[in-house]
């Protein structure tokens, strides 16, 4: 659970931006194209009795591969959805999930940043306008970053204008 300050409040929470959603679907709906394809491209293009000596083997291949295919979908999306980065009016809460039952919550005050940074990589990206922002701090956790956020440069103008209020 997340605990804040007595005088802290939320001014902002984050997610990544919907692009990101968009190429889980589509790599997943790839993935499970190219499973049935291979299944029924294999029958078509072998005899029906070759076909039939091997196909409990092809079922069973076939299955697996697709639910290691649904599994990753939920996977990605789960990672997708609880991923968050939140700003408050005195520091930044990072929440990231790595696998399934490993989460890390980091936050880094506004007095120890030293450098924000955004980076937008590619004409996807420019014309959605989503990029990383790079927060470094002085702190022992050093580096903290944004993937794949909507918007780069108005949340490090907001953060810029918090930390300057924060003084």
């Amino acid at each position: 659970m997340l605990s804040l300050g007595q005088n802290e409040k939320i001014v902002s929470i984050y997610r990544r931006h919907w692009i990101a959603l968009f190429f889980i679907i589509s790599r997943t709906v790839f993935n499970i194209a190219l499973i049935f394809f291979l299944k029924y491209g294999l029958i078509y293009v072998f005899s029906s009795e070759t076909i039939l000596e091997f196909d409990s083997y092809i079922n069973l291949s076939f299955y697996l591969l697709l639910e290691f295919a649904l599994l990753g979908l939920f996977l990605n999306l789960t990672n997708y959805y609880l991923d968050i980065w939140i700003v408050t009016s005195e520091r930044m809460i990072f929440i990231e999930l790595k696998g399934l039952f490993r989460r890390f919550v980091s936050s880094v005050n506004f007095k120890d940043i030293q450098d924000i940074t955004t980076i937008i990589k590619g004409i996807i990206a420019t014309f959605l306008d989503y990029g990383t922002l790079k927060i470094q701090s002085a702190g022992t956790d050093g580096e903290f970053l944004f993937k794949q956020i909507s918007n780069p440069n108005e949340v490090k103008a907001l953060i810029l204008k918090i930390k300057s209020e924060y003084k």
